[in-house]
């Protein structure tokens, strides 16, 4: 009799698959993604804005040598960190995810300890000789070795803003993240630096730092504050899989590793031309390089939100669903950096000396070929946070260890004969390498593509569900 009525059942209805954006991860990602985009652009305007009044404050080798200290200090921030700003955006979005927020909150004291320490420590060495002597003996800087201790506070304050907005972004508080992760210091230091030139037309390499450090310690006591609120309301449930030291070390040396070779393939060059050329010739280099980001920026964005989603769409199984979200992402930001290069490629001269006068017009080849290298980087997609957070972190170490070694010895190959146009035309090379690399790697190791889409559907096809 079960066999008849098993028999004669209707049939269960099959559900529908999952669709690729469901509607509450379509509001998480615009929501994210419109806070990113804001933050980036109020930011990177606001960087042109400095550096413009930076340029028409300070002499062209006063500029190379800003460059070279600011070049300085994000890097000596990333070794600082010893890799746990990424850390953090994963721990706390896995910890959070499985509703463990003892987990969480206990990850958040790990990371500002040993992140912590390690950038205290970068500091002390470099303003206690390590600064002096580098600027002297490999930049031939006198006026930057002066300024060691500065340039230690700033690198020591780079490094906890980092901290701070990259735990938000674990918590998915993506305002915040860009908030204090560029946006409120890069505002703050773009209205100091405007009253400086209105009101006394220039200033001093020293008056420079000291402002720009007061920008970065207004933005962090504020983004420490809002932390410590949300942490301290987290409840004390530890889970099943209590952090360990070991645990913590493991994940975040290989992104430590990989974060430097990153930042190292970005500003290697800059030092390698401060080392062998007049510093005027960095401050063209430095001028092109700062443009030439504005090229990832819609990159930047879909890195700033995407990292915890991967996260948690991988722990689920769900790599269809994330490939397609990832290359619908990716070929939305690639239409608009294809436009940025083709007006840097066409207008590289006259924008370079509006922005930042008529000296740094001669800038305008490198200009493109950094912009090149950057466009390659964006259509390539986000590989690089899907390798990160799928525990593939050795991996991207890897290939970015030798994208920049390459970079490195081509650079100091072409240098003295090619100058700047041959150290950016090695550098895009390099990146180029890199992120082509990683994506095929990506697709070899997870299962999936994240570059764009080269045959263009409809939007509304592209979000259907």
């Amino acid at each position: 009799m079960r066999s008849d009525i098993a028999i004669h059942a209707e049939p269960q209805p099959v559900p529908p698959p999952t669709p690729a954006f469901t509607a509450s991860l379509k509001k998480r990602l615009l929501s994210g993604g419109i806070w990113s985009l804001g933050g980036r652009l109020v930011t990177a305007a606001t960087s042109i804005l400095v550096n413009g009044l930076l340029a028409r404050l300070l002499s062209p080798d006063e500029m190379g040598a800003y460059f070279l200290i600011f070049s300085v200090a994000t890097v000596g921030a990333t070794l600082g960190q010893l890799g746990f700003a990424e850390t953090s955006v994963r721990l706390v979005a896995e910890s959070l995810g499985k509703h463990e927020p003892g987990r969480a909150a206990k990850a958040v004291r790990f990371v500002f300890l040993y992140g912590g320490i390690g950038s205290l420590i970068v500091a002390l060495a470099w303003a206690l000789g390590g600064g002096q002597w580098t600027s002297v003996a490999v930049f031939d800087s006198p006026i930057m070795g002066q300024l060691s201790v500065l340039v230690a506070i700033w690198c020591f304050l780079f490094a906890m803003r980092n901290l701070l907005a990259e735990t938000f972004r674990g918590f998915k508080d993506f305002h915040l993240a860009v908030l204090f992760g560029g946006a409120v210091h890069s505002v703050l230091a773009a209205i100091l630096f405007v009253i400086v030139w209105l009101f006394w037309h220039k200033a001093t390499l020293g008056e420079v730092l000291l402002l720009a450090i007061g920008s970065v310690v207004a933005s962090n006591l504020m983004a420490l504050a809002l932390l410590g609120r949300k942490v301290m309301r987290l409840g004390n449930n530890g889970g099943n899989a209590p952090l360990q030291t070991g645990h913590l070390f493991n994940i975040a040396l290989p992104l430590w590793l990989n974060q430097l070779t990153i930042f190292g393939l970005a500003r290697v060059n800059l030092w390698i031309l401060g080392a062998y050329h007049p510093k005027d010739d960095v401050a063209v280099y430095g001028a092109a390089l700062t443009l030439a980001t504005l090229v990832t920026m819609p990159l930047l964005v879909v890195g700033a939100v995407v990292p915890p989603f991967i996260a948690e769409m991988y722990a689920r199984n769900e790599n269809q669903r994330l490939e397609n979200i990832l290359r619908t992402i990716t070929t939305l930001a690639g239409m608009p950096t294809l436009i940025v290069l083709i007006i840097f490629s066409l207008l590289g001269g006259p924008i370079m000396g509006f922005i930042y006068g008529d000296f740094y017009r001669q800038g305008a080849l490198v200009l493109a070929l950094l912009s090149l290298g950057q466009t390659v980087n964006v259509w390539t997609g986000p590989c690089d946070p899907v390798l990160r957070m799928t525990n593939r972190q050795r991996t991207i170490m890897w290939i970015s260890i030798l994208a920049g070694f390459f970079n490195v010895v081509g650079s100091l190959l072409v240098v003295e004969k090619y100058g700047i146009t041959g150290v950016a035309f090695i550098t895009a090379l390099a990146l180029i390498f890199q992120n082509l690399a990683a994506l095929l790697y990506t697709k070899k190791k997870v299962g999936i593509w994240t570059h764009v889409r080269l045959a263009w559907p409809p939007v509304k096809q592209l979000l259907r569900s």
